[in-house]
């Protein structure tokens, strides 16, 4: 399930209290991932209105931003994780709509968390993947979502070579939540 932000009748009245969204400028996306992010809007943008195709968009995007090669691994690692997180979510994702000039600079909360986690798996930091990925993952096992986190990762941290790159700890060693 995929929820947009796409205005009805033209309005952009969907920010109320409840809905603060954070602009894409205050979390600090690097380019990469900014490029991310446009790519998993249009993916679920093609979730939400499988006429539009905007997956195509999503793919030529990765393609121009990374080269035919690495684009298309993004892209599908971009496909691939939001796949496995709509397997497990129960409710909707909210996005927000890339095509609009007024919009497109905020990030829905699902959107931040999305991002949030790609930086945790990229930085390292396992407690904040471990929280993020569960949070999104409403609560249901998170492993293979997981898992396709740190394949996106690791194609975006191959294309930063003087980078250093954090350890991942291997699947089997994540931290298990119990009831």
């Amino acid at each position: 399930m995929i929820s947009s932000n796409q205005p009805e009748n033209g309005k952009h009245d969907h920010y109320g209290q409840a809905d603060k969204r954070v602009s894409v400028s205050q979390i600090g996306l690097s380019t990469a991932e900014q490029a991310v992010l446009h790519s998993l809007r249009l993916f679920c943008m093609s979730y939400a209105n499988p006429g539009c195709h905007a997956w195509e968009e999503a793919f030529e995007s990765c393609s121009k931003t990374f080269g035919p090669e690495e684009g298309a691994k993004i892209g599908l690692a971009v496909m691939n994780a939001m796949r496995s997180l709509r397997q497990t979510r129960m409710t909707c994702f909210s996005f927000t709509n890339p095509g609009c000039p007024c919009c497109r600079h905020k990030l829905a909360k699902h959107e931040h968390q999305f991002m949030s986690l790609l930086k945790a798996v990229q930085m390292g930091d396992g407690l904040a993947r471990q929280t993020t990925a569960v949070i999104l993952c409403e609560g249901v096992s998170s492993n293979r979502f997981l898992t396709q986190m740190e394949e996106l990762a690791g194609h975006l941290s191959a294309l930063a070579p003087g980078r250093e790159k954090s350890v991942s700890p291997a699947p089997g060693k994540r931290l298990k939540f119990s009831s």
